[in-house]
């Protein structure tokens, strides 16, 4: 998601994020959500949604956890995963 971009209604972020003392609190929620709820789509999956408020920040972490979305990448032989690491490693100037 983009920054600015509303929160999807109906889930465990949104409900945290309504209540301002709880998120400066640091409260957690936790609840079960579809993923087309958080990154559109045609595939109906269930994810686990953990919130937490991240206090005078006034920030809401959340963390969607999947046992089958995006599961099925298999790196190849031909250097992939390599590729893939290299990517997104960060580099720094000197």
């Amino acid at each position: 998601m983009r920054k600015g971009t509303p929160l999807p209604a109906g889930t465990a972020t949104a409900r945290l994020a309504s209540y301002t003392a709880r998120v400066r609190s640091g409260d957690r929620i936790a609840d079960e959500a579809d993923i087309r709820d958080w990154l559109g789509g045609f595939t109906k999956a269930a994810v686990s949604e953990e919130s937490v408020g991240l206090g005078g920040y006034g920030k809401v972490l959340t963390v969607l956890v999947s046992p089958t979305v995006g599961q099925d990448y298999e790196p190849g032989e031909d250097g992939e995963e390599d590729k893939l690491i290299e990517s997104w490693t960060p580099r720094f100037r000197r």
